[in-house]
């Protein structure tokens, strides 16, 4: 988690947090009309890591900002860790 901390600039800008997400199939959502009795027991939860800004800086909404970002793209500004 090292490397991925240091890209998301945690904790300084962004803060990790564990969650607790559940896969499911089309078939096994609640919209479904014919979902079957034990789609609840099919549903598999998973822990994952995410990256929230806790503690927001308005001066943020001052940066640059991309539509897309590619580090080899045409801005000129490859991605480069220290």
């Amino acid at each position: 988690m090292t490397h991925l901390d240091y890209f998301e600039g945690c904790p300084d800008l962004y803060q990790r947090d564990i969650i607790s997400i559940c896969i499911m199939s089309y078939a096994d959502h609640e919209y479904n009309t014919e979902v079957s009795r034990d789609a609840k027991e099919k549903q598999k939860l998973v822990e994952c890591n995410i990256y929230l800004l806790k503690n927001f800086d308005k001066n943020l909404l001052d940066k640059e900002t991309f539509s897309s970002y590619d580090s080899a793209g045409p801005h000129g500004k490859p991605y480069h860790s220290e």
